[in-house]
């Protein structure tokens, strides 16, 4: 929630959460519940406010729900945990193991949907989109750390539909060519 740093709309939220409590027979965990402040309030004030709605002052959120709560100009080193969790698919994969269409569901259905949470509430850098393409074009022609492998199509032409004479990538391989920053 967004609110101005005054005391009447803090008053009022903690009246909002006593009502939402006596209505729904829940409770409201103090103790988990943090309040930032921006730059602009002074100390003194956040800390009275904070003490008027009965939760912690923190300088900044870390995370909520696994993603940062502010991302800033440095995304590349920020988002890195999803290049990461993509290797990691990828290198416990053997693609000879695998048929052309297991290949594309395995990237469907899994390596792109690693980054679809982030890509919804934030834009990636290019070159973090860059090397994410790059781990699934590797998977996808069967290249590893020791040896390259011929790639015999560009992978924007994967990345078309059928109909249009890609190779069937549509939604899937072109997925991530959402706009990057």
């Amino acid at each position: 929630m967004f609110l101005s740093a005054n005391r009447r709309n803090f008053e009022v939220l903690s009246g909002i959460l006593r009502l939402y409590c006596d209505a729904f027979g829940q409770l409201v965990n103090f103790e988990k519940l943090k309040i930032c402040f921006g730059k602009d309030v002074a100390r003194p004030i956040q800390q009275d406010l904070a003490g008027v709605s009965g939760v912690r002052l923190v300088d900044c959120h870390d995370k909520y729900l696994g993603l940062p709560t502010f991302a800033g100009k440095y995304k590349q080193e920020l988002f890195s945990f999803i290049k990461s969790r993509v290797w990691n698919k990828v290198k416990g994969w053997n693609s000879s193991f695998f048929s052309q269409a297991g290949k594309e569901t395995l990237i469907k259905a899994v390596l792109q949907a690693i980054p679809s949470y982030v890509m919804s509430c934030f834009r990636m850098p290019k070159k973090l989109i860059n090397d994410i393409h790059r781990l699934i074009s590797q998977f996808w022609w069967g290249s590893n750390a020791g040896q390259k492998k011929i790639h015999w199509a560009k992978w924007d032409t994967l990345c078309q539909p059928k109909e249009k004479g890609g190779g069937g990538g549509g939604g899937g391989a072109r997925f991530l060519k959402f706009e990057g920053v």
